[in-house]
């Protein structure tokens, strides 16, 4: 599958560029970051790949926990930048 088939088929995002398609959430989400600020996590969403300028990042959340972490690095022009966000977690002790 091309490229561009492949993020017109999982797209969560709206996006001028690419036409709208209806599609059924799934547990993957793909995200291209086109706007400076990300959407909401779904909440049908185990993990989302986001893809920016500097790379392609993995995002999750859970409660207590959201974390953005690279999965490769790249350049693209036209897109915007995605930060590294992986805070300290400490576990409680039982």
């Amino acid at each position: 599958m091309k490229l561009l088939e492949h993020i017109q088929k999982h797209v969560a995002t709206a996006n001028p560029v690419l036409p709208t398609i209806a599609h059924n959430s799934p547990l993957i989400q793909h995200i291209i970051a086109t706007n400076p600020s990300l959407p909401e996590i779904a909440s049908t969403s185990m993990y989302e790949y986001v893809y920016g300028s500097n790379g392609t990042f993995v995002r999750a959340k859970r409660q207590g926990l959201t974390a953005i972490a690279p999965v490769s690095y790249y350049k693209a022009k036209g897109l915007k930048a995605i930060f590294l966000h992986l805070p300290a977690y400490r576990r409680s002790p039982n």
